[in-house]
């Protein structure tokens, strides 16, 4: 698969375009032994104890591994997977020689910053893992592929990041970075990545990753946007949840599968959950996002109908996962 996958960079990107490429998931658990009193310890009020946030219920980060290893067609080196010390998925092969536990504490330059629970602040010191790859695609451990994906997804002829011309698909699909962007990126608006950086919790008015590299590559002029056929004018974005919103978008390029309601144990939104990853399941969009939308206290039907799509489609364990997990004993691939 790593020849298959040179050939294809070899044709589709220019010569400038490195081989070497690594692959950075965050990731946390929010029942983890101590996490809940942590939070609780600095939290400054109750959106900051918002389970929807931190919930590791469904085990996505394992099904998105399953996605990865089935339809990405890059040759990859390492896979970092960053959270807070000690965490750890139960799951997880720590002896594969492609993982990488990174914890906050290796990433972070000011240990007063930490602990952190802000995506913003963790994805701004991504660029200071340890043997990092001078280019990585960064995922949510919530994104899915759908199909195969390759480079031609990620980049442009030159080896440039690609982004969405809008805000709302470039949070909800896999990124391409340039290592030393990141650098570049917050010395080029240093107050207002300073003040993400000091933050604990993510705000309202806070400046994510995705949307702060699109403004900077076209301030820049480096990398390029999606073709149309990519991001056509009018998306498919299903949200099933708390504002019940229904959007349309492409079929080849993302959904956006809010799942759950804050309204109560409605059949009428099992159904509508059910439909959309039914509908995920039909349409096979390059990239998926499935959104936590469950709740306090997440409804068992939801959680059991997630797991059932999530086994249904990736039923074949990735070798990242500890073999008596996927019942082999040699590491693969």
């Amino acid at each position: 698969m790593l020849a298959a996958g040179n050939r294809l960079l070899a044709r589709s990107a220019a010569p400038n375009m490195l081989a070497v490429v690594d692959i950075v998931y965050t990731w946390v658990d929010g029942r983890s032994a101590g996490y809940p009193d942590q939070l609780t310890r600095h939290a400054e009020g109750p959106r900051d104890l918002n389970r929807e946030r931190y919930g590791d219920e469904l085990e996505l980060l394992r099904y998105s591994l399953r996605s990865l290893h089935k339809h990405l067609r890059c040759p990859y080196r390492y896979i970092h997977i960053v959270t807070q010390r000690p965490q750890v998925p139960a799951w997880l092969d720590l002896g594969h020689p492609r993982i990488r536990l990174v914890h906050h504490d290796q990433i972070f330059e000011n240990p007063e910053h930490l602990p952190t629970f802000s995506s913003n602040a963790i994805e701004l010191s991504l660029h200071r893992i340890p043997e990092l790859a001078d280019r990585f695609v960064y995922l949510n451990d919530d994104f899915i592929l759908g199909r195969e994906v390759d480079e031609r997804d990620l980049c442009d002829d030159r080896g440039g990041p690609r982004y969405a011309p809008g805000d709302d698909a470039n949070a909800h699909i896999p990124h391409l970075i340039v290592r030393e962007h990141i650098e570049r990126m917050i010395a080029w608006r240093p107050e207002v990545f300073a003040e993400l950086l000091r933050q604990r919790f993510r705000r309202s008015s806070y400046y994510p990753l995705d949307e702060g590299y699109k403004d900077f590559l076209i301030a820049q002029g480096e990398g390029s946007a999606f073709p149309p056929r990519f991001v056509p004018r009018h998306r498919l974005v299903w949200r099933i949840g708390e504002n019940a919103e229904t959007d349309w978008a492409p079929l080849d390029a993302f959904i956006e599968a809010t799942l759950g309601t804050n309204i109560g144990r409605s059949r009428l939104w099992l159904w509508l959950t059910r439909a959309v990853l039914t509908y995920c399941r039909w349409s096979r969009p390059k990239f998926i996002c499935l959104n936590d939308d469950l709740g306090a206290t997440p409804d068992p039907r939801h959680l059991d109908l997630v797991r059932r799509h999530l086994d249904k489609s990736f039923p074949v364990p990735s070798p990242y996962e500890r073999r008596q997990e996927r019942g082999g004993d040699a590491h693969t691939r």
